[in-house]
């Protein structure tokens, strides 16, 4: 072979040796940003079902008014769902919620929206006059879990709950001014609600 045609053949050899290079490594690169993505993607999938994990919790909505059927005009409102002894729930939580001035109102378990952990409760309403004079404005057998009437097993979406309330009368208010403190669904007083300074998330 010539030096001249022996030269270019090297150089036919070394381009083509360039080339393959190239297409490998873009080859390669391509394949690692395919990996990547495949990583990120996994990454918030796994996120997401991280965040969902935990027990079931429906939405859960009512009503609350006197038995006669007027609204509760008066006072601070607050209804608190209380896990019974003999709950499925996976999680015993509190879940609590305002009494709006319509009657109506929402219960959250750890923050607003969030719903109601599934199980069995104990329902329990307060009224008192205001944050610094927890004087019970309805009869006491709603203010406790061992007395109250009502009952709500939680399993799926709730939006038509009622729960009427016998209101005390203004003379035995007026005997109560010495004040009996605002109890919890289990009877203790709570001293959020004496303070007035509730945050808003159950215990």
């Amino acid at each position: 072979m010539e030096p001249v045609e022996a030269l270019r053949s090297a150089r036919s050899r070394l381009r083509s040796g360039m080339e393959f290079t190239r297409i490998a490594m873009m080859m390669d690169s391509s394949g690692y940003r395919r990996k990547s993505i495949l990583l990120v993607v996994l990454a918030c999938a796994a996120g997401v079902a991280g965040c969902r994990q935990g027990p079931p919790m429906s939405q859960v909505r009512g009503k609350v008014q006197n038995k006669d059927g007027s609204l509760i005009t008066r006072g601070v409102r607050e209804i608190r769902f209380e896990p019974m002894a003999d709950t499925h729930a996976e999680l015993r939580k509190t879940a609590i919620g305002q009494i709006q001035d319509d009657g109506s109102f929402e219960l959250f378990t750890y923050r607003p929206g969030d719903g109601v952990i599934h199980g069995k409760y104990a329902v329990v309403i307060s009224v008192i006059k205001a944050p610094r004079d927890p004087v019970q404005l309805i009869e006491a057998e709603y203010t406790t879990s061992a007395t109250t009437p009502y009952h709500v097993t939680v399993e799926d979406d709730i939006d038509n709950l009622l729960f009427e309330v016998e209101p005390i009368s203004s003379g035995a208010t007026r005997g109560a001014a010495a004040g009996t403190p605002a109890t919890g669904a289990s009877g203790y007083v709570d001293p959020w609600i004496v303070l007035g300074c509730r945050s808003g998330f159950p215990a």
